[in-house]
C-alpha cells in the first residue's frame, strides 16, 4: 500500500479493509506536535501500525510544494 501523505482523515473502516496484513506499507511519517490538527500525530501512527501489522513499513513524506509548506 502506498499512502505517503494525507492519511489523517482515514476512517477505521478503510484502514480495516485496505491496510491490514500488508507485505509493505509506505506511509507518511506523522508529526510530533498535537497542535497541528491536519497531520497524523506520531503516537497515533504507531497505534495504526500495530493494528495494521504490515510485514515491512517505510515512513516518508511528500512535501506540499504547491502550498509552500516545508
Amino acid at each position: 500500500m502506498y499512502a505517503p501523505c494525507d492519511t489523517f482523515g482515514l476512517i477505521p473502516e478503510v484502514i480495516e479493509a485496505y491496510f491490514r496484513n500488508l507485505d509493505v506499507l509506505i506511509h507518511e511519517c506523522g508529526i510530533h506536535s498535537q497542535e497541528v490538527k491536519t497531520e497524523v500525530f506520531f503516537p497515533d501512527l504507531i497505534e495504526r501500525l500495530r493494528f495494521c501489522k504490515p510485514r515491512r513499513t517505510i515512513l516518508t513524506h511528500i512535501e506540499e510544494i504547491e502550498m509552500k509548506r516545508w
